[in-house]
């Protein structure tokens, strides 16, 4: 019969790469992001967007959009747009990892690289995985917040299932890589 131990059984001996591969998959996302730090802080040294001085009321935005101005503004909007997108595209290259240091035996670093190249071609499907994951836990976040225990509960299931299907989607291409028979012997 089943055990609530078998649910800890694939860490057993591997918890310390297993936590050393999310810390490395936090410092490569985070590292993501630093360019786009690095020009924000440009862009406050400059003045460009002032940090201090004037102040608004809270429910005064319309006083704040005629400060800034258009162009400033949709400049404002694009860094935004800059400093999300490439942390969550390297989140969703490297989700993989955890799964390849669990399943497949490999370390951080070999899993980060291993998870890059078998997520290629298949972006689109865990990115929707991780949106879809995202909505569910915050929907079970607004029922009561219990709702996020299942929530969560099908998120790594769905992600997990992603995982299988881009494993076996690699695996194929892999096999059709191959040739089917070889010479050796023959001779």
């Amino acid at each position: 019969g089943a055990a609530v131990g078998d649910l800890f059984e694939p860490y057993r001996g591997r918890l310390f790469v297993t936590a050393m591969s999310s810390l490395v998959q936090s410092l490569l996302v985070a590292l993501s992001s630093l360019p786009v730090g690095i020009a924000f802080v440009v862009v406050v040294m400059t003045g460009v967007v002032p940090l201090g001085g004037t102040r608004f009321a809270e429910a005064d935005v319309t006083a704040f959009l005629a400060t800034i101005g258009p162009v400033k503004l949709s400049g404002l909007l694009i860094g935004l747009v800059a400093v999300l997108v490439p942390p969550f595209i390297v989140s969703v290259r490297l989700s993989l990892m955890s799964y390849l240091v669990i399943d497949e035996g490999r370390g951080p670093l070999e899993a980060a690289s291993v998870s890059w190249s078998r997520s290629r071609g298949s972006v689109l499907l865990l990115a929707g995985v991780t949106i879809a994951g995202g909505v569910l836990v915050a929907s079970g976040m607004i029922v009561f917040v219990i709702g996020v225990v299942p929530a969560l509960v099908v998120f790594f299931l769905a992600h997990a299932a992603a995982f299988a299907a881009v494993t076996t989607r690699h695996e194929a291409a892999q096999a059709l890589r191959r040739p089917a028979h070889t010479f050796e012997g023959l001779a």
